[in-house]
């Protein structure tokens, strides 16, 4: 990647850097998550309820009959929804957003915060950092190197930081699987009396040290399936985009202004299009994540099968729910983290000057 910088940073300059564009990204991306996540654990929720019941025995429904936290839903197109407007379904990004401050406050737009800053710090900080590395030593590849340096250092990331990425999503989406339960009745884990998700409580499954073990990386494999090819989206399309947008200035040498901006218009265009590709994938983790809060059976269905019963049942809706909040997310979150992160390690490059470690962009 260009920089305007020259000179050499530490592991831990550029750790503190990509942590620092990690937390910044979370406290804007958050409340997007959020909706992303409720979304698609509720398109799950909703097809249970759907072949759960007949559509004949839905037919004696009404919208009056709905309480205003429970939302059925029949897939007969001859009848139409028969939830009164309040209910909790979330239809699009903003509708979620809006429910959710009607219902939880602002407040909900964030919950999961503390996991998710647990989450991205470690995640990123090990990932960017490691990024830089790889692709100094696979330069050799040439355009193939920032896609294979991306897959590698992601897989390896990921592995660290699955267990918090599993609470995160947990968190998030506790409070909507109560109401799509049956109002709150259902006390499962994580939901002690009272209605208020526990941190300790969504740790809370498995038999014995193996079973904790596997519960806490449930996940994982939907999330290499998800994270491996966005990774190789994100930078095969980043790196050769934002090096044509330097490229095409008119001063010999970028100024930061241009460094910026390249940044932030390769990083969201390229964010976005990764997030669309691998969303059915997003979908299988998140699913996989929130099987056993849901009620479901202990051991979810494998990645594969899970993937085709998805797209068997509830076809491309179901691959792709929760596809708007994810796109809307990824575009800020890739953007703020680039820039922050090459920003970041510019500014400590001008105050501490080069030291050990590696350049700053190959």
């Amino acid at each position: 990647m260009a920089s305007p910088a020259e000179g050499e940073l530490g592991i831990w300059q550029r750790t503190a850097a990509a942590g620092g564009a990690a937390v910044l990204s979370v406290l804007v991306t958050t409340p997007l998550d959020v909706v992303k996540n409720r979304m698609q654990a509720q398109q799950a929720a909703v097809v249970e309820r759907e072949f759960a019941h007949a559509a004949s025995q839905a037919s004696f429904l009404s919208p009056a009959a709905c309480h205003p936290d429970v939302c059925l839903r029949v897939t007969n197109p001859g009848l139409s929804t028969l939830c009164a407007p309040s209910c909790s379904l979330y239809e699009s990004t903003w509708d979620g957003m809006r429910k959710i401050i009607r219902q939880e406050g602002a407040v909900g737009l964030w919950r999961g915060t503390n996991a998710g800053l647990l989450t991205a710090a470690p995640m990123v900080g090990m990932y960017l950092p490691m990024y830089d590395y790889i692709l100094q030593r696979l330069s050799p590849l040439g355009i193939y190197a920032p896609v294979a340096a991306g897959c590698v250092a992601r897989i390896i990331s990921m592995f660290f930081v699955a267990p918090l990425d599993l609470l995160r999503t947990r968190m998030q989406v506790a409070s909507s699987l109560r109401r799509y339960d049956g109002g709150g009745s259902h006390q499962g884990p994580g939901r002690p009396q009272g209605g208020q998700p526990s941190w300790k409580g969504q740790f809370d499954w498995g038999q014995g040290v193996t079973g904790r073990v596997r519960m806490m990386w449930r996940g994982y494999g939907a999330s290499v399936l998800r994270d491996v090819p966005f990774s190789a989206v994100y930078w095969g399309l980043l790196e050769p985009m934002r090096s044509h947008m330097l490229a095409n200035r008119h001063s010999e040498r970028p100024s930061q202004f241009d460094v910026l901006t390249a940044n932030v218009v390769a990083g969201s265009t390229a964010g976005s299009l990764a997030a669309l590709v691998t969303t059915p994938f997003d979908v299988v983790k998140t699913r996989q994540q929130v099987a056993a809060q849901s009620g479901g059976a202990a051991q979810p269905p494998g990645l594969y099968r899970l993937l085709i019963d998805i797209g068997r049942k509830e076809g491309l809706r179901g691959l792709f729910s929760g596809v708007g909040p994810r796109v809307a997310r990824a575009a800020p979150a890739c953007a703020i983290v680039l820039s922050t992160y090459e920003t970041l390690k510019t500014a400590m490059l001008e105050e501490w000057g080069g030291r050990e470690g590696w350049t700053a962009r190959p």
